[in-house]
């Protein structure tokens, strides 16, 4: 009797560990995943997209992109406005052209909180008015101070662009007197690829969750088994983003806008690729072992070594990177390898967790419901017969 009162308490201890570890394992993944989401969106302010950070350090260019900046007093960015028309310009639209350029300075940008911000705060000095020989045209010199400018705004917009916009958006003020207006030039550029790549990694992470979610529902036929996988892969990437912020902010690697939409394909495709060996491996296990946390602990065993030895292949061929002379390749090894680690990690023990809490929740079936229509049965030997 002493015994057995003895064994009773240890257990009860050891079904409350096996439910208390995979609840503290996702809690934890939970609140990875509230930190580091936001910081998705934050790595386009520590990316570097510049021409000289892609270049090595002894090409001709860089040195000479170094010399440079000893004789200039002031890196400006400038942008052109042109007026232009069939015909030779008024002294009407003359006089509205410049008195559309002298109110540049003064137009307000749109900035939550902040209400005070306006395009003369990037100006390096006033607007200059060039007009044509021919007098059908005439050009509004825009400088854009790239000390004032290299820093996003309370919104995250970048300054230019935003500046850009403002301008576009009092053209037709100056339209109607009958001419065309067109904002160009390296920063009407800018403008234009800031507007052409917005949301692209977005779009990039949707239109991977969605082909990985469609090819899961067809494969495992399962509403339950790819919404884990999904998740696995969103909390890896918050993860990986995180991480990545952090170093990228403290100038350990470099990120740009390439490697970052690398990232988000890379991670999503090897945590996918982890969750679903983990889950064939558990799926088997269940028609060996009638208690669950026995199968995940063989399946888990099972998994480990040939997830380990693939994230390690990949992140070592991945760090091979760094020895390229081109900034831009260099950069993609450690944010790469980054992002391999995190997949690992969610797929190692944010998935197990997520596999085992669902028993908690049911009866009958103990948890093996998640694989319905497929649910496996110790002694079945396959899908169809589980």
């Amino acid at each position: 009797m002493a015994s057995d009162s003895a064994s009773a308490p240890s257990s009860w201890s050891g079904h409350r560990l096996r439910w208390l570890l995979p609840a503290v394992a996702v809690l934890v993944w939970f609140a990875i995943g509230g930190v580091g989401g936001p910081y998705l969106g934050k790595l386009s302010q520590v990316q570097s997209n510049d021409a000289g950070s892609f270049l090595p350090d002894s090409a001709e260019s860089t040195r000479v992109t170094e010399l440079q900046r000893t004789f200039a007093t002031e890196e400006a960015l400038p942008g052109l406005v042109v007026v232009e028309s069939e015909q030779q310009l008024t002294d009407e639209q003359v006089a509205r052209s410049r008195q559309f350029a002298e109110g540049l300075p003064g137009l307000s940008i749109p900035v939550s909180g902040h209400p005070s911000v306006r395009v003369g705060d990037f100006l390096a000095g006033e607007p200059r008015v060039v007009p044509a020989a021919d007098g059908k045209a005439l050009l509004v010199l825009l400088s854009f101070d790239t000390t004032t400018t290299s820093e996003n705004l309370a919104d995250g917009k970048r300054p230019v662009s935003r500046s850009v916009q403002v301008v576009r958006e009092q053209e037709k003020e100056l339209e109607a007197t009958g001419v065309d207006v067109y904002v160009a030039g390296p920063a009407g550029q800018v403008a234009d690829l800031s507007a052409a790549f917005a949301g692209i990694d977005g779009l990039l992470l949707g239109s991977a969750l969605l082909a990985v979610l469609a090819i899961l529902l067809l494969v495992y036929r399962s509403p339950v088994i790819p919404l884990f996988v999904i998740l696995t892969s969103l909390f890896a990437l918050s993860l990986a983003g995180v991480a990545v912020y952090a170093l990228a902010d403290g100038d350990v690697l470099a990120l740009d806008g390439q490697a970052q939409g690398i990232l988000f394909i890379l991670v999503v495709g090897a945590a996918t690729d982890y969750s679903l060996l983990l889950v064939a491996r558990y799926k088997e296990e269940l028609r060996r072992h009638d208690e669950r946390y026995s199968a995940m602990r063989s399946a888990w065993k099972r998994t480990l070594e040939p997830v380990a030895a693939s994230a390690g292949t990949i992140v070592l061929g991945l760090l091979c990177l760094l020895l390229s002379d081109l900034g831009q390749i260099r950069g993609l090894g450690p944010v790469g390898a980054v992002g391999i680690v995190a997949a690992a990690l969610a797929a190692l023990t944010f998935l197990p967790g997520l596999l085992l809490l669902p028993g908690r929740l049911s009866s009958g079936e103990h948890g093996r419901w998640i694989f319905w229509p497929g649910v496996p049965h110790v002694g079945s030997q396959n899908a169809a017969a589980g």
